[in-house]
Order: structure tokens, then sequence, then C-alpha cells
């Protein structure tokens, strides 16, 4: 949970860069939910609910569009960045 909690920190402190404000905000913020609340499922499910099954359409559906927000992000990023390398080289 650490490290989750890091990364969702992280893709805020992102927000606050000029250039990437807009893929923080439309991707990687929102992927990061979407993955905090993804895991929060699998251990309510795990400790709490003890329903096997039950849940676990719900969780690959919040992870898979946290993957998929995450990734698309990153590829808006990318491009971003390799300018910004190259200019500064």
């Amino acid at each position: 949970m650490v490290v989750i909690a890091t990364v969702w920190v992280l893709a805020f402190n992102l927000s606050n860069h000029l250039k990437y404000k807009t893929a923080a905000i439309n991707f990687f913020i929102p992927g990061m939910f979407l993955f905090v609340l993804s895991d929060g499922l699998l251990a309510f499910n795990k400790f709490l609910f003890h329903q096997p099954g039950r849940w676990d359409i719900w969780v690959m559906l919040t992870y898979g569009l946290a993957q998929l927000l995450l990734t698309i992000g990153y590829t808006k990023v990318i491009p971003i960045y390799s300018e910004e390398k190259a200019v500064n080289n």
C-alpha cells in the first residue's frame, strides 16, 4: 500500500507541472484512483465479505480501466518529455 499511495501522491504532484497537467488530471489521477479502488475491493472481499467470485468482475473492471488510463497517460507524456530532453541537450 505504501508504493500505491506514493504513486497516487506523485500523480497529484505531476498536476503541478504545466506541461504534464492535462495528462495528470485526465489520465494519471483517475487511473490511480481506479487502481486504489481495485485494490480496496480485493482487500474488502478477502478480509470482510468472503464471497469469492462475487466481486471479481468489479475488481477486474476497475483494474483494467486503471491500466488503460495509466497507459494512455504515459503515451501522452513521453513525447513531451522527449521534446523537453532534446531541448535541454
